[in-house]
């Protein structure tokens, strides 16, 4: 866990052999301890307690290595009743609490330890360390300040004694400290930065400058060196250095990637949006510009983007050249699909989301991505097979199967649907909002199977979980209705599902339909209306309703006028076109 000390063969320090001393001192002194054979005694004595100290202590050691912790710190904890003077103990104990998690014991012990032995390197630091972790950076300083005294020329405690002071905001005495170190080492790049930035932290730009001016006198072509003066002068609000630095630096590396995206910031503070976009478009063209970098920009863009549009063609313009510099890379295309699905662009982003899954198909967030899109699309057949591809790929993503069953029920594969419901049903952990979907995917299955019973029972399931699932309600009561059944029930959870979501033209044709099965014409007549008010009028169906109820409250020739206008619409029941012909009512 720590270091021991190096003289680790002898387990009684200088302490212990001044402990010894002082007390042969003190029987020196007594008149009964002046014969031979009683100093011998006491010589026995204390060379026993030795003993017995090095024993517990070899003893204490070894369950530390075994792992048997507690039992280490019992023992070194009995190392220190037999000798409190010694510090290695408290070093060990302190390492332990350390491992334990117990920082606050750790640093007690840890304290004692350098108290008993000034002179050990690794109990000063493992105090400091403690220290720092406690956020006690004064204390930690001042522990560091001794290391340096004692080991000048030791340049990592200069480094850590630094890092202290500018936690502490101490900018002058970090930069001392820092200055101390470069005294040691020479010329060193590190250092230099360091010393630049608390330079204008405390706003001596001329300091920073020649810094950094260090740096570029030992090598003038190195453009980073170049660039980050540039920046400096940037800073400064001096535009005309910082612009000459960056026409050397594109002399030197005209394709440089982070020169460009440094120029086009600086275009950028001066207001040339068109010349720093430029440069921007030319750093993502650079394949040496690594891609997660350029996703981070286009990350920007695409918050932007949401309140400006006008900056979009220019997004697309970098996602282009983001595909055409780093083709073999899903995320290129994965983001561009995050921009063209955000723009409702949903089959060009499909088409990104598939190139990204054929070079990563590990990817099941992008998967995912897709399988929405074929469902916004409509489009059953992918989706079938898509999420067919991803249930071989991630076989306990219940999600996928729910893709699935409802892409088989709309293509009328209706045992596969059910069997996709079921496999996926059984893959739900701790999720009832994603339960209620299958349970009510498999009443929609089975009521089209004409298996009424699970039918119910499963919309039951569902609305047991979620009582105010208005989809469920609706669609159970529909069914009860065109079966001709439990109309009470039916019309009840109509009226809710209108109740938890008003003006909903479907919702609205539906409770229409359960009144008029109950032969409550003048009202459904009346719920069919207000369907057609807030957007029926398109619907086929609900046209074909409305007439229907005008039929049976004998306005004949509205309801005639009624089923032609649905024939016009779209596409009605199996019985509309007799319905025209023979002008009868037909059920």
């Amino acid at each position: 866990m720590h270091r021991k000390k190096n003289n680790y063969s002898s387990y009684v320090s200088l302490k212990t052999t001044a402990f010894m001393l002082l007390f042969l001192f003190v029987l020196a002194g007594c008149s009964s301890f002046k014969k031979r054979s009683d100093l011998q005694g006491f010589k026995e004595l204390i060379e026993k307690e030795n003993l017995k100290f090095k024993h517990t202590f070899h003893e204490a050691n070894k369950e530390k290595l075994l792992g048997n912790y507690e039992l280490a710190l019992e023992l070194f904890l009995q190392c220190i009743k037999i000798n409190p003077l010694e510090a290695d103990p408290y070093f060990q104990i302190a390492g332990l609490f350390d491992y334990m998690g117990k920082t606050d014991r750790a640093l007690s012990f840890a304290k004692e330890a350098v108290k008993r032995d000034q002179s050990n390197v690794w109990y000063k630091i493992l105090y400091a360390d403690l220290l720092k972790r406690n956020r006690q950076y004064n204390q930690a300083a001042e522990v560091y300040e001794d290391l340096v005294k004692q080991y000048p020329s030791k340049v990592e405690y200069y480094y850590e004694l630094a890092a202290l002071y500018l936690n502490l905001q101490n900018l002058s005495g970090a930069l001392q400290t820092f200055e101390k170190a470069e005294a040691l080492l020479g010329f060193n790049e590190e250092l230099i930065v360091q010393k630049q930035k608390i330079f204008m932290a405390m706003n001596k730009p001329d300091k920073a400058i020649a810094e950094v001016q260090k740096l570029i006198d030992s090598n003038p072509n190195d453009v980073r060196y170049l660039s980050q003066m540039a920046e400096l002068y940037q800073n400064l609000n001096e535009q005309g250095k910082a612009k000459e630095l960056f026409d050397k630096i594109v002399k030197i590396e005209p394709d440089n990637a982070f020169v460009l995206l440094s120029l086009s910031e600086f275009y950028k503070n001066k207001g040339d949006k068109q010349k720093s976009f430029e440069y921007l478009e030319r750093a993502f063209l650079n394949q040496k510009l690594e891609v997660d970098h350029k996703v981070k920009i286009l990350l920007n863009y695409y918050v932007i983007t949401e309140t400006d549009s006008a900056l979009k063609p220019n997004a697309y313009k970098l996602l282009d050249a983001l595909v055409k510099a780093n083709p073999d890379n899903a995320k290129s295309y994965s983001i561009y699909g995050d921009f063209l699905y955000r723009d409702n662009k949903f089959i060009q982003a499909r088409e990104q989301f598939r190139k990204a899954v054929k070079l990563e198909s590990d990817k099941f967030a992008i998967w995912n991505q897709i399988l929405a899109i074929d469902a916004e699309l409509e489009d059953y057949n992918a989706m079938a097979q898509e999420s067919e591809q991803v249930m071989a790929l991630f076989p306990t993503q219940s999600f996928v199967y729910l893709y699935n069953g409802v892409a088989n029920m709309q293509l009328n594969n209706n045992e596969k649907s059910i069997e996709s419901f079921e496999n996926g049903m059984n893959l739900v952990v701790d999720n009832n909002l994603l339960l209620v979907q299958f349970y009510a995917n498999l009443g929609d299955v089975y009521h089209k199977l004409k298996q009424h019973e699970k039918s119910d029972n499963y919309y039951d399931k569902a609305l047991s979980i979620e009582p105010e699932n208005v989809l469920v309600l609706n669609n159970y009561s529909y069914y009860l209705a065109i079966r001709g059944e439990k109309f009470e029930k039916a019309e009840q959870m109509s009226k809710k599902s209108n109740d938890l979501a008003p003006n909903n033209s479907n919702l609205q044709d539906t409770y229409a339909w359960v009144l008029y099965k109950m032969g409550k014409y003048e009202n459904a007549k009346k719920w069919l209306e207000m369907s057609m008010q807030n957007g029926g009028n398109s619907s086929a169906a609900v046209i074909e309703h409305y007439a229907d109820a005008l039929f049976k409250l004998n306005e004949k020739e509205k309801a005639y006028e009624y089923w032609i206008k649905a024939k016009e619409t779209g596409k009605g029941s199996e019985f509309l076109e007799r319905k025209i012909q023979e002008k009868q009512l037909i059920e």
